[in-house]
Order: C-alpha cells, then structure tokens, then sequence
C-alpha cells in the first residue's frame, strides 16, 4: 500500500498548509540538505487558466521548508514552448524567490549531466538539469490535466522541464509514454503535488479550465497522478505512462493499492473533457516528428 493525500482547497495557501499537514511534510522534510521545487510553467499564462501551477503552493511549501530550518531551496523550471524566465516572472516566482532570497534556475540553461537509463525502455541515456539530479528532495508540483498525447499530466510528465533545452522535450514527445518513465528512473520526484484548485480540460497549453477545487499530493509520484487521472475520470490503466511506471517498479498506480487520506476520489471527482483539437493534433504531430529528428542526432535511443 502507499497514500495518497486530497485536501478541498477553494484558497491554494490554507489548501497547501492543510495538504502538507496531512503528509506530516515538516517530518520528511527536516533532514534535507537540498531541495528543488519543479512548477509547472509549460506557458507563461496564468494558473486561473487551468494551464499553469498556482506560485501560493510553492510559497506555502518554501515557507515550511524555512519554518523548520531547510534554507538550500532552489525554484527551477525549463519550459518548453516559451521564454521560461517570462513565465515565472509573470506567474510571480522571481517575486517569491527574492522575498525569502533563493535561486530560480531556467533549467534549459543549467549546467547539465548525462545520465545513463537503468533498464531502459526507449532511451538509453537523458540529459538532465545538474541542479535537479543533485538535489536529495525534488518536489514537482504539478497541474490537474488533460494531455494531448499521454492522456494525462501529473507529477511524473512535469519532470520534462528538467530535460537540458527544448531538443530534449521533444524527443521525449515522440514516444511519450515509455520515455516518461526513462526520465523518471533518474529524477523521479521525492514529493509530487498536483494543483486541481482549476485544471484544465482538452489540452495541456490551450486553456479549458475546469474548477476541480482539490489538491492532491503524496511521496509516490506514481500513485499521486493515478489518483489525479482518476479524478478527472480518466481510468488509470487508460494512461500508458502510468501502467508502465508501475511495472517498473517506480511506485504503485492501481487505486485499489491506494491509502486515501481526507475525501473520497468519488467525492472529488470531476468529469474533464478529453476530446483535443484540431490545433492540437497538428502541434504534437510536429512535436514527435521533431524529436524523432533530435533522436537521430543526439543518439538517445537504443
């Protein structure tokens, strides 16, 4: 068994404190030497448009961190179809970094190592944000939803942004779902924390924003985003990515495998639409065909 946390969560701070006490996080947390918290900033829209991660749940998480005595805290990102800096600017993180005096990394330009992939499914080796490999609590702080390719985005597909520049993400895209967990065998995330205060319906880029009012959250990133698919109602083993992490031993998908702790699933659950546009078949159509290109180059398959 292993658990996962939901809070109801109309406000993202009280939402984020009262999740992070159900996850008894000030225990887990108080031995870390280096944290690095990964939001999601695919676009530099807002998180009201169900597209990108609130800056009050990363503020509420940095603000325990500090309040029992963590202080090597580094925000990064690495957007993949948009100016990275942009977007944490606009969305309020190069603020919450200066406030309380930390580094935010564009993790496109840091330093980076390549990593043989344990065991691997599509890609035998990844270039990775050093930052982020090096860090012993990485916490990925996700959005609630729906993906034009993997069907879903949780926890586990946020860690993309930790790819060394774009060439990488896309060659990603071009086998997603096994790829996700290659990636995610060398810097699977040690927390993952989905925002569901709005998600977002149809698409992972365009906004369709749908009010889910939940936040979920929970120390086995593969459970956190079965739980997040289920709420969308979209069944777990619909999800490849998911099904696939589970048989690699990465963490337990399976619902019925699942400790839930505060409301049901079924008390949260929200229909989300699914069906994707016309723009968006054409945008990952050309993104798997760009990174079969960069796979060729880069020499990243088997």
């Amino acid at each position: 068994m292993t658990a996962v946390a939901l809070e109801r969560a109309g406000d993202p701070i009280e939402g984020a404190k009262a999740l992070l006490k159900k996850l008894d996080f000030s225990r887990e947390a108080e031995d870390k030497s280096r944290v690095l918290i990964k939001p999601n900033l695919t676009t530099s829209a807002g998180p009201e448009t169900g597209i990108t991660s609130d800056v009050r749940i990363v503020e509420a998480i940095i603000q325990r961190l500090l309040d029992i005595g963590v202080e090597n805290i580094s925000i990064g990102e690495g957007a993949g179809g948009a100016s990275t800096m942009y977007a944490l600017e606009k969305n309020g993180y190069v603020d919450l970094a200066k406030r309380h005096g930390l580094p935010i990394l564009d993790l496109n330009f840091d330093e980076s190592v390549l990593l043989d992939v344990p065991a691997p499914r599509s890609m035998r080796r990844v270039r990775v944000s050093k930052t982020v490999y090096e860090s012993d609590f990485r916490i990925s702080v996700a959005k609630l939803k729906i993906h034009s390719i993997a069907v879903t985005t949780g926890c586990m597909k946020n860690m993309m942004g930790v790819l060394s520049g774009r060439r990488w993400k896309l060659i990603v895209h071009s086998d997603i779902h096994n790829r996700i967990v290659d990636l995610n065998k060398v810097v699977l995330p040690h927390l993952g924390i989905i925002d569901g205060v709005v998600g977002n319906q149809r698409d992972e880029v365009k906004s369709y924003p749908k009010r889910a009012g939940v936040l979920i959250g929970g120390y086995d990133p593969v459970a956190v985003d079965s739980i997040s698919s289920e709420i969308m109602t979209v069944h777990w083993r619909d999800v490849l990515y998911l099904v696939l992490a589970q048989e690699a031993g990465l963490g337990i998908a399976d619902p019925a495998r699942i400790e839930i702790l505060g409301p049901r699933v079924e008390d949260v659950r929200q229909k989300f639409n699914r069906r994707g546009t016309i723009w968006a078949k054409t945008r990952t159509g050309a993104q798997v065909f760009s990174g079969r290109v960069w796979q060729a180059v880069e020499g990243a398959g088997k």
